[in-house]
């Protein structure tokens, strides 16, 4: 009775592996999956400066060392104006198909 039992456990179990086996292996095949995207993207930038140090001047006058350490210091005056425009576009089509695997096993002739 127990090497019946035994038996029929062992055989019970490989069986139950192998079917799980074979549903994973049908699992990790992509039949029926596609995945499709056009991109079309574009980007224009303008960008421009304008420097002026018109009307500028500076003096710088060295008395001797104070004992600081410091020198001369001259500031001058500049002006700046600078933009940028920029702009980006970006159109996406994408399309995703996925069939879901199944697995169809035959019983005999139930």
């Amino acid at each position: 009775m127990n090497r019946a039992l035994t038996l029929a456990l062992t055989v019970a179990l490989i069986g139950g592996l192998a079917f799980m086996g074979a549903a994973g292996t049908a699992a990790a095949t992509d039949d029926g999956q596609s995945n499709d995207a056009d991109i079309d993207q574009d980007q224009r930038v303008a960008q421009g400066a304008d420097v002026s140090s018109e009307d500028s001047w500076a003096i710088a006058v060295d008395f001797g060392d104070k004992g600081n350490g410091d020198g001369p210091t001259a500031n001058t005056g500049n002006e700046v104006k600078q933009t940028s425009d920029n702009h980006q576009n970006a159109d996406i089509y994408q399309d995703n198909e996925n069939i879901e695997d199944s697995l169809f096993v035959e019983l005999g002739g139930l």
